[in-house]
C-alpha cells in the first residue's frame, strides 16, 4: 500500500534514506495509483454498504388505493413524545407525485384529501387486524382456567359462605 515498494528488515540507512526520499517524491505514477487505489476502496465499501443495508435502503411503493399509516414526525422532536400518537391516520393513497411522495385521502372523514403530500419514508402500510384472530382469542380465554387456581364452582361457594357470615354477625 506504500507508495514506494522495497522496504525490507535488512535495509542499511543509505538504502532506506534513498526509498524515503523516493516516497517524498510523489510522482505521478504513484499518485495515480493510489488514488486508483482509494476509488477501489470506497467502490467496494459503497457495495459492502448496500449488500448490508439493502432491506432498509428499498422503499416500498404503494398504488393507489393501499391503506396506510402515517408517522408523526412533529411528535418524535418533542419533550412530552410518551403519550401522542406515534402514527397518524388510516390513510388510503391516491396517487404518488413525481418526486415521490405521496398524497393520501382520510378514510371515514368523507375521503378528505390532504392538502400536501406526505413524504415517502414517513409512510408505513396499514396491516388490518382480522375478525377471526380475535374469535380464536375468544375462544382460548373461555376454555382457559380462572387465574387464581380455582374452580368457578368453589369461588361461588366460598362467596356465599362470606355472606352468610357477614349476615349472621
Amino acid at each position: 500500500m506504500c507508495l514506494v515498494d522495497g522496504f525490507t528488515q535488512d535495509l542499511d540507512s543509505a538504502d532506506l534514506l534513498a526509498l524515503q526520499m523516493r516516497q517524498l517524491q510523489k510522482r505521478p505514477e504513484d499518485i495515480a495509483r493510489a488514488a486508483d487505489l482509494l476509488a477501489a476502496h470506497r467502490y467496494k465499501l459503497k457495495e459492502d454498504f448496500k449488500a448490508k443495508y439493502r432491506a432498509r435502503l428499498t422503499r416500498a411503493r404503494y398504488t393507489p388505493g393501499t391503506l396506510v399509516l402515517v408517522r408523526n414526525t412533529a411528535v418524535e422532536k418533542s419533550m412530552d413524545q410518551k403519550d401522542k400518537a406515534r402514527y397518524l391516520g388510516l390513510y388510503e393513497v391516491v396517487r404518488q407525485t413525481k418526486k415521490g411522495s405521496y398524497v393520501v385521502k382520510e378514510i371515514g372523514l368523507n375521503g378528505v384529501v390532504a392538502a400536501h403530500g406526505v413524504a415517502a419514508f414517513r409512510v408505513l402500510p396499514y396491516f388490518p387486524r382480522h375478525q377471526d384472530m380475535f374469535a380464536k382469542l375468544n375462544d382460548a380465554s373461555a376454555k382457559a382456567p380462572p387465574l387464581d387456581g380455582r374452580d368457578e364452582t368453589h369461588s361461588n361457594d366460598d362467596s356465599s359462605s362470606d355472606e352468610e357470615l357477614t349476615e349472621s354477625e
